[in-house]
């Protein structure tokens, strides 16, 4: 496991992103990872808002969420944690 977190701590960033990009279409469209708990709160933090504004903050909210995972992923490139 290790391995493959260094491994893919070192792919480009255009790359990191692109996979970003993947886990985003498989949490929001495939897992549908949370989405009744997101759009509730969102009914409740933003009542004024109509559907489609909700719609579009929703998948921004999923981009960032994919974005932050892959970006916590390439830390190891920056942070040295193996035994020695």
């Amino acid at each position: 496991m290790i391995t493959f977190v260094l491994l893919f701590s070192r792919l480009p960033i255009r790359c990191l992103y692109v996979i970003s990009d993947i886990f985003y279409f498989i949490l929001y469209y495939v897992v549908r990872y949370r989405q009744r708990v997101v759009r509730k709160n969102l009914r409740n933090s933003f009542p004024k808002e109509n559907l489609i504004k909700l719609k579009q903050i929703e998948k921004g909210f999923y981009r960032s969420f994919c974005d932050n995972i892959v970006e916590t992923i390439t830390l190891p490139d920056d942070i040295t944690f193996l035994p020695e």
